[in-house]
């Protein structure tokens, strides 16, 4: 969906600077790149979930 082209994706586009400053929460480890556009929208993002480190010798 191209917001040239499509009114509604236009206005979602314009909302985007409205979740700057909102808090998120999530129960599962973010990859980099969605936390990374997370963190570029200004949202504050916490985790509680846990590394898993597999040792394999």
């Amino acid at each position: 969906i191209s917001s040239a082209t499509n009114p509604m994706a236009a206005h979602a586009v314009k909302m985007l600077k409205k979740l700057n400053g909102c808090e998120m929460h999530t129960t599962h480890i973010l990859r980099n790149g969605d936390e990374g556009g997370l963190i570029r929208l200004g949202m504050n993002v916490t985790t509680d979930s846990n590394f898993i480190i597999a040792y394999n010798y």
